[in-house]
């Protein structure tokens, strides 16, 4: 009879050390520094400054010429004119895929 408690003694034994562990292993795992699920992207943005070179009404559509050539395009519910300067803010790298995130009317 004294085997079985021997036996039942060190089982528990080792149950309450096998809890421990997981219990430890628990607070470390929440304590750790918290991360975003999603990565940080940089939005780099920067301004261009443009003419305009084509001004639909109906659909509220403004096409403008930087002073590279470039064209860029941008709806807004102002009325504009051919030859009027406009300040563009653009979104991304400096490419031709980048996007006009904001106008402004040079005076």
């Amino acid at each position: 009879m004294t085997n079985y408690y021997k036996t039942n003694r060190a089982i528990n034994h080792l149950l309450i050390t096998i809890v421990c562990i997981f219990l430890v292993a628990c607070v470390l795992w929440c304590a750790r520094p918290q991360t975003d699920a999603q990565p940080t992207v940089e939005i780099n943005t920067y301004t261009l400054t443009a003419t305009v070179t084509e001004y639909i009404a109906e659909l509220d559509y403004v096409c403008a010429e930087d002073a590279e050539g470039n064209l860029w395009g941008f709806y807004d519910t102002d009325s504009w004119s051919v030859g009027d300067a406009v300040t563009l803010t653009m979104q991304g790298t400096g490419t031709h895929s980048d996007a006009v995130v904001g106008t402004q009317r040079d005076s």
